[in-house]
Parts: C-alpha cells; sequence; structure tokens
C-alpha cells in the first residue's frame, strides 16, 4: 500500500511536470510566433522613401528578423581606397531567422545626419507671390457707396490682372487706372487654397481719387514670430513646422521670399482649457534683417541666418526611431531658452511628408504653471529623445492646451 501511494504521488509529480514544461513551450511558442508577426508587420509597413543615419542603420534591431545592406552607390577612389560620399544608397534585405528572405527596402543612408538645435525666436516677414485679399468692402463713388462686382472671397491671392503679375498694391493700382468703362471687367487669375482659378471683377471709380478700385484691401507681405527648429553648418535653418497661411481660409500662402529679424519674447497669454494661451514677441532692430526666407510650405518656413546662430549640435534622429515615452522640448518663453520634458503618447507611421507625425503632451510642471501648456508662437520647438533631434511641436489642442501634435524632422531636415 505504501509503495502504491508512493509510485502514485512519483506519476503525480511528473504530470505536472510535463504540464508545467507543456504550458513553458506554449508560451514560448506563442511569444515567439507574437514577435515574428510584429517584426513582418513592422517591416511590411516601412516606407519606400526610407532616409537613414549611419547611427540609425546601426541601431535596425528586429527580433528574429535580420538585416542586412548591399550598397548600391558607385564607390570612388580617394588616396588609393574605396569611399563613399556623404550620402549612399542602400538595398536593405529583411531575413526571418537569417535564413529566409522576405522582404527588400532601398534606402539612403548618411553618413552623418545633424543639426544645431533651434529653440529661439525670430520674426518673420514672408513676402506673397501675389497680393492677398485680406478684406472685402465697399467703394464711396460719386452713386455713393458700392460693392463692385466680383467672385472674390477673403484669403484669395491675387496673382495675375488681365494676364500681368500682380507684384504688389502698387501694381494692383496701375494695372486698374488702364481700366476704361469698354473693358466692362478684368479678368483675374486667384490662387485660392491651393488652385488657381480664373474670376471676373468690374472696377468702379472712387469719388475721392477719381481711380478705379475693387473694393478691397490687399497685403503683400505677412508677418509673425516663430521658433527656429534647427539650424546647418552654412546658416541654412527650418522652423514652424507648418506654413504661414492665410487667417480666412488657413491656406498656405505662397512665398519664396522675405526677411528674418531678431526676435524677443515680450510675455504671453496663459492658456485655458478651450482657449490656447499665445506667445508675444517683437522684432528687434526691423532696419537690419539677421536672414532671408527662401521658402514657405506645409512643412515650415526655410532660409538662411546670415549671423552665427550656432548652439549645442545634435544628430536628427530618424522617424523610424520615435517611441511613445519621455522626451523633452526646447523653447523660449521669456528671455532665454530653456528645455521642458514631455510626453510622447503615440506616434503615426507616415510614409509621405505630412503633418500629426505624433502626439505630445507637457509633463513639465515649470512650464504647466508658467503657461498651463503648449502656447501660439511655440510652433518650430525642437523635440529631443534619447539625445537627438527628432520632431517639433506644430499644434495645440484647443479641448486641452497640455496636449498637442508634432512633425517629424525627418520631412523638415
Amino acid at each position: 500500500m505504501v509503495l502504491f501511494r508512493r509510485q502514485r504521488s512519483l506519476n503525480n509529480m511528473k504530470t505536472r511536470v510535463k504540464v508545467g514544461l507543456s504550458l513553458v513551450l506554449l508560451f514560448v511558442f506563442f511569444f515567439v510566433i507574437y514577435q515574428v508577426t510584429a517584426s513582418i508587420v513592422y517591416v511590411v509597413r516601412l516606407p519606400d522613401n526610407l532616409i537613414l543615419s549611419q547611427a540609425d542603420l546601426d541601431e535596425f534591431n528586429l527580433m528574429f528578423v535580420a538585416v542586412s545592406t548591399n550598397n548600391t552607390s558607385e564607390e570612388v577612389m580617394s588616396d588609393g581606397v574605396f569611399a563613399y560620399s556623404a550620402s549612399r544608397d542602400v538595398e536593405l534585405s529583411f531575413k526571418l531567422f537569417n535564413i529566409f528572405n522576405f522582404r527588400k527596402k532601398s534606402a539612403t543612408v548618411e553618413e552623418k545626419r545633424e543639426a544645431y538645435i533651434g529653440g529661439y525666436p525670430i520674426g518673420l516677414s514672408a513676402k506673397i507671390d501675389g497680393i492677398l485679399v485680406n478684406n472685402i468692402g465697399t467703394v464711396e463713388t460719386y452713386a455713393g457707396k458700392i460693392k463692385p462686382k466680383s467672385d472674390l472671397v477673403e484669403g484669395d491671392v491675387i496673382l495675375k490682372i488681365n494676364d500681368k503679375k500682380i507684384e504688389n498694391s502698387n501694381t494692383l493700382s496701375d494695372i486698374l487706372n488702364e481700366f476704361t468703362p469698354e473693358c466692362e471687367f478684368v479678368r483675374l487669375t486667384v490662387l485660392r487654397r491651393g488652385d488657381e482659378i480664373k474670376l471676373k471683377a468690374t472696377p468702379v471709380i472712387e469719388e475721392v481719387t477719381g481711380r478705379y478700385k475693387l473694393g478691397i484691401t490687399v497685403k503683400d507681405s505677412v508677418e509673425g514670430i516663430g521658433t527656429v527648429s534647427f539650424a546647418k553648418e552654412d546658416g541654412s535653418f527650418g522652423s514652424l513646422g507648418h506654413s504661414m497661411s492665410s487667417q480666412a481660409n488657413n491656406a498656405v500662402l505662397p512665398s519664396n521670399k522675405g526677411d528674418v529679424y531678431a526676435c524677443k519674447i515680450s510675455g504671453f497669454e496663459k492658456g485655458t482649457k478651450g482657449n490656447p494661451g499665445e506667445l508675444r514677441g517683437v522684432f528687434v532692430d526691423v532696419q537690419n534683417p539677421i536672414g532671408s526666407i527662401s521658402k514657405n510650405c506645409m512643412l515650415g518656413v526655410f532660409g538662411t541666418l546670415e549671423k552665427d546662430y550656432q548652439t549645442k549640435k545634435y544628430p536628427i534622429g530618424s522617424r523610424l526611431g520615435v517611441k511613445p515615452g519621455k522626451a523633452k522640448i526646447k523653447t523660449t518663453i521669456g528671455n532665454e531658452s530653456e528645455y521642458y520634458n514631455i510626453e510622447i503618447i503615440k506616434t503615426t507611421n507616415q510614409n509621405t511628408p505630412q503633418e500629426k507625425g505624433m502626439l505630445i503632451r507637457i509633463t513639465d510642471k515649470k512650464l504647466l504653471s508658467q503657461t498651463g501648456g503648449i502656447l501660439q508662437g511655440m510652433s518650430g520647438s525642437p523635440i529631443v529623445q534619447n539625445g537627438k533631434i527628432i520632431g517639433v511641436v506644430t499644434h495645440v489642442l484647443n479641448s486641452d492646451q497640455t496636449k498637442g501634435y508634432g512633425l517629424y524632422l525627418d520631412w523638415m531636415y
């Protein structure tokens, strides 16, 4: 009887061991399946326009998937040694368990991707390619107030009148002065929300000046303050992370020239729920620009700084390496730029340049107590994670000023 009990106890123990081992093996099996699936999905979703630094390539680490590179750039001879230029084209091969080749991707690898970090304010004055319709009203004529007949709306950018290019408001007046009643109307070429369209308008004579008018007020430049995101060795810089736009329709204003001025933050309005605050700044020494604007587009305002604004140099992080978690922003709300703690809440996989690559939250107690969160005017403030500049602040949420969106620096750089 005793031997029988011992044998049964031994059998029960063996059974428990077998069950335990089976559960462990089952866990390992599902863990491997999960990790393999996650790695494959990650590789499949990689965009076709990969641009990586050498450090990004060295850190490409996927579980159960090996990555190898095959250089496709032409080698050049330098002092008897084959070398590559500052960037080279490669083909990335992804092998499951380092055996099964299931994906290939073309990529550009830059030996050194780095820039001087921004975080300081500048004044921007962008010259519009054309003239912006700021307001539509009436004209005081001999017959009283008349609203000229036209299809113009606020926010339109007039590019041409009667096929003549409009440089500024003076050009508009000169062309309208050539109008005669026999003409009946003028032909307008207008940029509206990025689309070029044709319109008609009928000028009327203003009583005081005796000149033909369209009853519109216009602007040939747009001004504002912004934050520098990064600057390169040659002085070229990127800022804002979004365009300088028309307030009437939020459309990108066409501009490929303008001036950059030194700027001083004079104060700010603290944000509250439903009412984001705003930085206030003033241009310094408007007679002496510190740089020039070369492009205004969806991804920011770009140009060249003529003065030495070099700060600390950082590597540029690829969007592929951006992860939810702790990070910092560098921005200016007083006399000096400072680093503040944030959290990256969510990242999105983007194959083409676009906004809202990441959702961020301000966690820095000092910044929260002072500003309430993200202020309008902080756009362009660089985001740093793991010692690299990986993006810039672009928008604040109206519903929660502690949260906002960021643009991957890949797209700006």
